[in-house]
């Protein structure tokens, strides 16, 4: 599974579930950061991080909308991490982001 697969995906799952009616892939965000999809709905935004490894996982962590107390740094009012199944099993999310994974076929909350 590649990320550009996991980046098409949350695109879809940003259509489809949190039914928004624009979705970006991999564009450039206000704040600097470039979100792998983020997608809108009215007045409620969604971000969808891609992972395929853990040290990727861990790098985002640096972030400054990853940080814990730094809130008003994110690209969205909802944050989530997609990955395959497992990836992030023993790893700590930062508080407010939350993980979907990516079986193939379907997603999973």
């Amino acid at each position: 599974m590649t990320h550009a697969e996991l980046v098409q995906v949350a695109g879809r799952w940003l259509r489809r579930s949190k039914r928004c009616g624009v979705v970006l892939l991999e564009h450039r965000g206000a704040l600097g950061e470039i979100p792998d999809a983020i997608g809108f709905r009215w007045w409620h935004s969604v971000q969808v991080e891609c992972k395929v490894s853990v040290a990727d996982f861990r790098a985002d962590q640096r972030k400054p909308g990853r940080l814990s107390g730094n809130r008003e740094l994110r690209q969205a009012a909802e944050c989530w991490y997609l990955t395959p199944p497992g990836l992030l099993a023993d790893c700590t999310l930062p508080d407010g982001w939350g993980l979907i994974e990516w079986d193939g076929r379907r997603v999973h909350v």
